[in-house]
């Protein structure tokens, strides 16, 4: 969801998709089959590699919930 509201559009669905027309199965495909987008390059690395740490595939290697407050960005933010 953060990746959506940053990148204006779903990681697996592209800009110029028409998300009404692509089926769940194709959806399923491409988180499987393709790359992990990315952000685009005028967000902060620390965001860019956040948000790519909270969509790894690899459950085991995915940033979790608990670690996310950990994110220096993230505690100050909650401290406002």
């Amino acid at each position: 969801m953060l990746f959506e509201l940053l990148a204006q559009h779903h990681p697996f669905i592209g800009k110029d998709d028409d998300a009404a027309d692509i089926q769940e199965l194709e959806i399923v495909r491409r988180i499987v089959d393709l790359d992990t987008p990315e952000l685009p390059s005028h967000y902060p690395v620390s965001l860019r590699d956040l948000i790519k740490r909270m969509l790894l595939k690899d459950p085991t290697r995915r940033i979790t919930a608990e670690e996310i407050l950990d994110v220096p960005e993230v505690a100050s933010s909650l401290k406002k």
